[in-house]
This record gives C-alpha cells, structure tokens and sequence, in this order.
C-alpha cells in the first residue's frame, strides 16, 4: 500500500478529530470547523467525515489538509508521524488504537440492538393487532423527553436522577442513563422518554408532566410546547 492507502487504513476521521481537539458530541457528531457552526452538524463516519450544515466531506486526509492548510500528500506525512505510523505500515498502537475503537462501537450497536430487539418482541407478543379488523386504541398517547442542560450543544453527564420510583401512570424509556453503584445518573443529552396515555391530548400531557415533576436532576430540562402543533 501507498503511503494514502496506509494512513486512511489506520486512521479514521473520529481518530482524527480526537487527536486534533475537536469535541466530539453523541453519535460522533462534532462542531463543523469549517464553518460558523453553533451546534453539532458534522458526522465521523468510518471512512469520511460529512457537514450536513455546509456540505464539507472527504476521507481522513481531506480532514487533516481543511484543519492545517496543508496539500493532501503534506496532510497524509502529517497524520502519519502523529499516528506513528512509519515505512508505509500502522504502528502497533495505530493498529490498537483503531482495533479498540471498533470493538467498543460492535460492543455499543450489539448492545442497543439487543434492547431494541427486547422492545420489539415485548410489542408483538402484547401490543401487535391480531387481526386488520382489530379495534384502534381510541386513546391519545404522548412522549416528552427530558434532556440535559445544554443539549444538543455542550452537556455534562453523571448527574444523579432521583424520583424514577415514584412515577406511576407513565412509561419511562432510558435513553441517556447509566446505572452506578450510587444509583442512575445521566450519561446523555436526551434522558429519559416519558410516555403516557389519556382521553385527550391534554389529559396525555398532564399526565407525562406530573410524572416529570417528580423526576429531577441537575440541570433537566424539557419542552413545554409538545403536541400544540397539532390542534
């Protein structure tokens, strides 16, 4: 391999960006540098990076040359010496450092399709009409979602939650929650989905607002205008 197939073998844009001091936000989303960006708008994919705000893409290479002005042959020595990667071949830590990553994202997907494969099932055995002639459920159902204090720009996790136990009337579906030895804290931008039923779109609210009353955790926050939309 070249000295471009090399470094782009070994590196990937999230390596990258990491390495040059970029913040990387939930689902590998970071300020686009390349623009005047406010909030998350550019993907690290695996193999390039993509701005959904100003159209920038490109592999690791391209990545590198934008942030440093440099040419793509100057951008790949660049991402070769920081990376150790030297005689066109990924150093042993080059090697590691992207293994890890890989494993750790396979661990993560396996994971959250696991849970999601758990929701899907439980659905079909106790929610999945068995017949088209089934009866629609007359009821309104509504989801707000409590999120953490900056999201989706800046956030900080590892805030602790108190008042889960005492939510009855509501469905609570963890998003951005880790549990501790100290109990559930934050570990998110979106935290928690509080869904509930009612006669009416209000009496649906209503009752996934009582429940968030008693739900707390440093800096939460919510949308008070769920729904309005549709009247």
């Amino acid at each position: 391999m070249n000295l471009f197939e090399t470094v782009k073998a070994a590196v990937h844009p999230r390596m990258a960006a990491e390495r040059y001091g970029l913040p990387i936000r939930q689902g590998s989303m970071v300020c686009c540098p390349f623009h005047a960006d406010r909030t998350p708008s550019m993907k690290l994919n695996e193999e390039y990076f993509y701005c959904f705000g100003c159209g920038a893409t490109g592999d690791v290479i391209d990545l590198a040359a934008r942030l440093f002005g440099l040419s793509s042959y100057d951008a790949a020595k660049k991402l070769a010496a920081d990376f150790g990667i030297t005689g066109q071949k990924p150093s042993i830590l080059a090697r590691l450092q992207r293994g890890k990553s890989q494993v750790e994202t396979e661990r993560h997907c396996f994971r959250v399709l696991g849970d999601y494969l758990q929701i899907l099932q439980d659905w079909k055995t106790n929610c999945a009409p068995q017949s088209p002639e089934d009866a629609i459920d007359p009821r309104y159902a509504v989801t707000v979602m409590m999120v953490s204090a900056g999201y989706p720009g800046a956030y900080e996790k590892g805030k602790a939650i108190t008042g889960l136990d005492t939510v009855t009337g509501s469905i609570l579906s963890h998003a951005g929650t880790k549990r501790t030895d100290n109990g559930v804290v934050t570990n998110g931008g979106r935290v928690i989905a509080v869904s509930s039923y009612g006669t009416t779109k209000a009496e649906a609210l209503a009752q996934s607002f009582a429940s968030i009353e008693k739900i707390n955790f440093d800096g939460k926050y919510f949308r008070h205008d769920i729904g309005f939309d549709l009247d």
